[in-house]
């Protein structure tokens, strides 16, 4: 099993973002978390970014 795909999502709320993360295989299984650190939605998304290549 590989992964194939992370993708993130930023959802925006008025008191903080939340960020929430895809995780797919090449065997059609996903996963799905979330990596909020509050006001650091996009730096946490560039870390996934990074990571992912």
């Amino acid at each position: 099993m590989q992964i194939t795909a992370v993708r993130t999502f930023i959802a925006g709320n008025p008191w903080k973002n939340w960020l929430f993360a895809k995780v797919e295989t090449d065997e059609g299984l996903y996963g799905i978390g979330e990596g909020t650190l509050n006001y650091f939605a996009k730096t946490i998304e560039a870390g996934f970014m990074n990571w992912r290549r």
